[in-house]
């Protein structure tokens, strides 16, 4: 995805928690929840400027179970107001 270069979840299955990085090519605001499957939000949603570079992020409390990861980055650039949206699907043991 334009500004994203990547994003890497660290394993999958997960055991205790969920981290992964995040690899940003510009400047974004970004947004990251993680969703159970009957689509509640089951830790605080991470949200931040980020500048372009690897950012690591965890949810070190998530309980046993299939979650989704949902990451929405908007690009901050003046001359651009474009947002992109990425799920991932996760398994913690």
């Amino acid at each position: 995805e334009e500004g994203i270069l990547d994003v890497r979840i660290s394993c999958n299955p997960c055991a205790g928690g969920i981290s992964f990085d995040l690899i940003l090519l510009d400047e974004h605001y970004i947004s990251v929840q993680v969703i159970d499957l009957s689509g509640r939000v089951v830790e605080p949603v991470i949200t931040a400027n980020m500048q372009p570079g690897n950012h690591r992020c965890s949810f070190p409390g998530v309980s046993a179970g299939i979650y989704l990861l949902r990451i929405q980055a908007e690009n901050k650039n003046e001359n651009e107001n474009e947002s992109t949206v990425l799920s991932y699907t996760v398994a913690v043991l």
